[in-house]
């Protein structure tokens, strides 16, 4: 009788447990070394039908919407700020003077500051070449003349040299003593 019992009890467990087929179907995301790569529990995932390149189309679609989204918002906001300055400057006349001189000023500067030419080419300085002595052969300098580059030691910076704080204390410059 014993038997019987524990047998139908063992089929009652693993009746309750899922199946291996439902532990496969969840779904979620998709994760690579480079991190995570998509969501299969997405809308845009399921709109798609598992299309990786259709996906990306459905994910860019998304971004560029959200972000005329977010530039209407900045563009709503912006013509509120400027529509309160204008109501504060029929408010205060003073100010509306004071800011219309400033930029008066502002105007005179900029339309007494030269303009460059468009049709002559920007003047450029004459930069010497720095590197090895190969490099410094071929140009007018020789190469003990010519500027170290990193491969050279001369280029190595210098050790910090110790000082002292005390005595029998030490340390390196440009560290904190503790």
């Amino acid at each position: 009788m014993n038997r019987h019992l524990v047998a139908l009890a063992a089929l009652v467990a693993l009746a309750g447990m899922p199946g291996e087929a439902q532990a496969q179907r969840r779904g979620g995301s998709v994760i690579t070394p480079y991190g995570e790569l998509y969501d299969t529990r997405s809308p845009e995932y399921r709109q798609s039908g598992g299309n990786p390149y259709r996906l990306q189309e459905l994910l860019e679609q998304k971004e560029m919407r959200q972000q005329y989204q977010a530039m209407q918002q900045m563009q709503k906001q912006q013509q509120a700020y400027q529509k309160q300055v204008q109501d504060y400057l029929k408010k205060h006349p003073e100010v509306k003077k004071q800011y219309e001189d400033e930029q008066k000023r502002l105007m005179e500067r900029e339309l007494a500051r030269p303009k460059a030419d468009p049709k002559k080419p920007p003047v450029r300085a004459k930069v010497k070449p720095r590197g090895n002595g190969k490099a410094a052969a071929k140009s007018d300098e020789s190469p003990a003349t010519a500027a170290p580059d990193a491969t050279t030691p001369e280029a190595k910076p210098a050790e910090p040299k110790a000082k002292a704080t005390g005595p029998g204390r030490s340390t390196l410059s440009g560290s904190r003593a503790s």
